[in-house]
């Protein structure tokens, strides 16, 4: 017998906002289901069991914040932010 579903998961979500509204980012990184087939049934992941895999966490970190990181290391953006404060 097959099980199949929707179960709920833990996520990283980082968010910017501008002050005026807009969001200047927004991405996440999935880091742990809370449920686990056991059978044929869903059943949670035991408190104690949660967050404890260091790299887990370090892996939905870089996921959220990887597209942020390139863009304000790509080329030419330090060039673009001096041109936007001489034109302030």
């Amino acid at each position: 017998m097959r099980t199949y579903g929707t179960v709920p998961a833990l996520s990283l979500v980082v968010k910017i906002e501008d002050i005026h509204g807009p969001d200047l980012y927004i991405n996440w990184g999935g880091i742990q289901l809370l449920q686990k087939i056991s059978g044929s049934d869903f059943v949670p992941v035991p408190r104690n069991e949660l967050l404890t895999s260091e790299e887990r966490n370090k892996a939905a970190v870089d996921i959220a914040l990887k597209p942020l990181i390139e863009r304000l290391i790509s080329p030419g953006t330090a060039k673009r932010k001096k041109e936007e404060r001489l034109e302030k």
